[in-house]
């Protein structure tokens, strides 16, 4: 997990495209699969299975979502499975190859496909009350190994409930499927819950109250991925780093060991990831097309990782 992990962190995002269709499935899962390399080590510290959602007002949209979250789950499997095939090679060096992977937003999947949690978005605070339901109907809870999953901002007022709740599945799986649990003491089920905050107030608040475990903060640059954004409306490479220092701040305050990681956001590449870790103290970054583009992906990943020592 990624306690274990040293800093700098590096996060992968997927494409809001990738599952799409079976071809970007499988394109999107061969780049991860050659952004981690054999042993991963040293490499990627957290995988984001973000993609777009789908309307289903009608008949043909409803099929379609149904498709969609087919592949969604599917591409998270493989992932998983993926994962499961490393860290059973890299077993004498596990800290340095395990990742963490999560879904954003989509609990079923997370749970069908036993990822390591959900990011919630910011936006999507309203949504909270469906999660919890979600979580709390779903048949695959009980046969799940859910670890954790990343809230959007909008939503970090069921983290507390969304994280029990996971918890007891996770448990609950454990304890059908190991025969000598009985009379052992049972540790609490590692579950991971992330999301974003764009100010510091944001964070902190976020913090204090949900205590997610880790941020994605930013937009520190121009980015295709919100292209509505010029110059003057970025939070800028050096929110994040002042994040982090404010949450360390508080913990002392709050006299708590736990405080989030924060990864910087938003038009992160080769070239500039240093500027946000090195020169201004975030935890780490989380890029998009820098990987899932790249021609070389696990290259790019040792060379991003090698930047911001």
């Amino acid at each position: 997990m990624l306690k274990d992990k040293k800093h700098p962190y590096l996060a992968i995002i997927t494409e809001t495209d990738a599952c799409d269709s079976d071809e970007r499935v499988n394109e999107t899962y061969q780049t991860i699969r050659e952004a981690l390399g054999s042993n991963n080590q040293d490499g990627v510290d957290l995988i984001s299975i973000r993609v777009r959602s789908i309307d289903n007002d009608s008949k043909s949209d409803s099929e379609e979502a149904i498709m969609h979250q087919e592949r969604i789950t599917n591409l998270a499997s493989r992932i998983m499975s993926l994962k499961e095939e490393i860290l059973t090679k890299s077993a004498s060096s596990k800290s340095k190859s395990d990742f963490v992977v999560v879904i954003n937003d989509n609990v079923n999947a997370a749970l069908e496909s036993n990822v390591d949690g959900i990011h919630v978005k910011e936006s999507k605070v309203s949504d909270i009350p469906e999660i919890r339901k979600l979580l709390q109907e779903s048949n695959a809870a009980l046969e799940s190994n859910v670890d954790g999953i990343h809230v959007k901002e909008s939503k970090v007022s069921d983290i507390p409930e969304i994280r029990k709740l996971l918890q007891e599945s996770k448990q609950k799986r454990k304890y059908n499927s190991d025969s000598n649990v009985t009379g052992e003491s049972k540790e609490e089920p590692q579950v991971i819950i992330g999301t974003s905050a764009h100010s510091v107030d944001t964070a902190l608040s976020t913090w204090k109250k949900y205590k997610p475990d880790y941020f994605f903060v930013g937009t520190c640059y121009l980015t295709k991925s919100h292209p509505e954004k010029n110059a003057s409306d970025l939070e800028g490479p050096t929110l994040p780093g002042i994040v982090r220092r404010r949450l360390h701040d508080e913990r002392k305050v709050e006299d708590s060991h736990n405080v989030p990681h924060v990864f910087a956001i938003g038009g992160i590449d080769d070239e500039n990831c240093h500027e946000p870790v090195v020169k201004y103290g975030a935890d780490g970054v989380a890029v998009i097309r820098a990987v899932m583009q790249s021609s070389e992906p696990r290259q790019t990943v040792l060379e991003m990782k090698e930047q911001m020592q």
